[in-house]
């Protein structure tokens, strides 16, 4: 999938979406304020098409542990789908064109 945003745009937008400061998600803090947007933000960043090792730079983590992140357990939960959806959808620019594609 072609990058179409940069990743540090996703990055203002998750924490716009969540109204969280940048260094709470790069932090180590595991709380829930913390941890939806961080998962949210690596699940849509890898549909764009980063590398685990672009997320992780951009977050402070290892490829390693962006690859976890995916596969949380997070994911099945309304909180994450809320947070998912409302962070696709405010990727849609002005003109209405939606800057990617995700099958559901």
């Amino acid at each position: 999938m072609e990058k179409t945003i940069q990743i540090a745009e996703l990055l203002d937008k998750t924490c716009e979406l969540y109204d969280i400061a940048k260094e709470e998600i790069i932090s180590r803090d595991t709380s829930q304020n913390a941890l939806v947007p961080r998962i949210v933000f690596i699940n849509v960043a890898k549909e764009y098409g980063w590398t685990y090792a672009e997320i992780g730079q951009a977050i402070n983590r290892t490829p390693s542990a962006i690859f976890h992140s995916i596969n949380s357990k997070l994911k099945k939960t309304a909180l994450y789908e809320r947070g998912y959806n409302s962070l696709k959808n405010a990727t849609i620019n002005e003109s209405g064109r939606q800057y990617y594609y995700i099958e559901s």
